[in-house]
């Protein structure tokens, strides 16, 4: 109830809070409703807002499972995995063993289901058929670990109804495989052909009645490839952190049960418990980077020689090349299926340059003279987003023309005229001089 109210009232859960499985909050009048899907203890918030403030209360709610009762001859679909099997006392409305068998006189029969009941824990109790001529033994199993027995008690009276605990206080998953045995036993009072009766250890109905433990139920949280494992109580909010991401790697998002979790895209986040496990996997995506760049033809759009990559203070000489029909284009990983690459050129030419699908690429004519091309990959469209590793290069753009000679035979001139070619390089041999540069001013003669 709200009170002191200033206009309409809005009630709604509290950030950061959530509602046991099944129950709604009504906006309008802070009525909760609906029928709980699992037990267990939630704490969460509600806060109601009116036009001037907002007030906010804490809850704590314990929910508890409904009795489950388990018939004995409808419920439990195997009869038969014990060291004897069961029959069905049609008449009775139980299982029972033939103890006509003298086989079946003292090993026990197995009854067999698979509880859907929830996460709780529980009183478990056992309607049997009492029988003057033996005290039959009942055993109770959870996932195959025995949690308690009992005997029958002894009585004049055939079929005698008799109700016993065969264990005050259990804890039993969701899931769990439950087994009842009993077994046939005999007195030795009630004579019987040669020898004597022997009752068949008969029952009709498992009860299992939700108790309080006094211990606030805890369900798991499972980080993979993070931290914040633990039990926890629901409403508990827990701190959960991605483990540090493998190289070329970066954190992407949290995957599984996330729908507690505050920030899926943050690596450091928390996540608020229900009650009911929750598995969380931290997962990551390969950091976008420019590897390199690749100088390209673009009458072949295939990689010029000696330019893939592009080295470092590379010289581009389009008379050497034979074309200046070129581009360049950026070597990323990954190669696609990410966002845009922005190009930014400085230099002899400037130009900036937003690519929004492979291949990642800038074209046009490039002017001679030192240019620096950085290349910057980003997660979205239009060059925004989160921006990856960048490269940049610097290169030269060049048409100087080339002449090359090979074994020339210097006959007048001297090396120091040479010298003055731009770019020459002088090896002594037996032929001469080996000469080859780029010419931009000679004095003498090759012959």
């Amino acid at each position: 109830m709200a009170t002191g109210a200033e206009g309409s009232l809005l009630w709604s859960v509290a950030s950061g809070s959530s509602l046991p499985n099944g129950l709604s909050l009504n906006a309008n009048t802070g009525e909760l409703s609906g029928t709980p899907t699992d037990a267990g203890t939630y704490n969460f918030s509600i806060q109601v807002n009116d036009d001037v403030d907002v007030a906010t209360v804490q809850f704590s709610l314990k929910v508890s499972s409904a009795p489950l009762i388990l018939d004995a001859t409808g419920d439990f679909p195997d009869l038969t995995s014990g060291a004897i099997p069961y029959y069905i006392d049609t008449t009775r409305d139980a299982l029972a063993i033939d103890a006509s068998n003298t086989n079946y006189r003292g090993p026990f029969a197995r009854a067999v289901t698979t509880f859907s009941g929830w996460n709780d824990t529980y009183a478990v109790t056992i309607d049997t058929l009492g029988e003057e001529d033996g005290e039959s033994t009942y055993r109770f199993y959870v996932n195959g670990a025995l949690m308690g027995s009992v005997e029958n008690t002894p009585t004049t009276e055939a079929y005698n109804p008799q109700t016993h605990i065969l264990v005050p206080q259990v804890i039993i998953p969701s899931g769990a495989t439950l087994w009842v045995e009993s077994n046939a036993d005999s007195n030795g009072l009630i004579p019987e052909g040669s020898g004597f009766a022997w009752s068949r250890g008969r029952w009709t109905t498992l009860t299992l009645t939700p108790v309080d433990d006094g211990v606030p139920e805890t369900y798991v949280l499972a980080v993979n490839s993070g931290s914040g494992d633990g039990n926890y109580q629901a409403g508990t909010v827990v701190n959960i952190s991605a483990d540090a991401a493998p190289a070329g790697k970066a954190f992407a998002a949290w995957t599984g049960d996330v729908s507690t979790v505050a920030d899926v895209t943050n690596a450091t986040t928390t996540v608020t418990m229900p009650a009911g496990a929750v598995t969380l996997t931290a997962t990551y995506v390969d950091v976008l980077t420019v590897n390199s760049f690749t100088l390209m033809d673009a009458i072949t759009n295939l990689p010029v020689a000696g330019y893939d990559p592009i080295p470092s203070h590379a010289v581009i000489n389009t008379n050497v090349i034979g074309t200046t029909n070129l581009y360049i284009r950026a070597n990323t990983s990954p190669t696609k299926d990410f966002g845009s690459v922005v190009f930014d050129l400085t230099g002899a030419t400037t130009k900036l340059v937003i690519e929004s699908r492979p291949s990642w690429t800038i074209s046009g004519s490039f002017n001679n003279g030192e240019h620096t091309l950085t290349a910057t990959p980003y997660d979205a469209n239009s060059g925004v987003g989160n921006a990856g590793h960048a490269l940049t290069l610097q290169f030269t753009v060049t048409d100087a023309v080339r002449y090359e000679a090979e074994d020339a035979v210097l006959t007048g001139g001297t090396v120091a005229d040479l010298a003055q070619a731009s770019g020459g390089q002088f090896v002594d041999g037996s032929a001469g001089f080996k000469v080859s540069w780029n010419v931009t001013a000679s004095a003498g003669t090759i012959n």
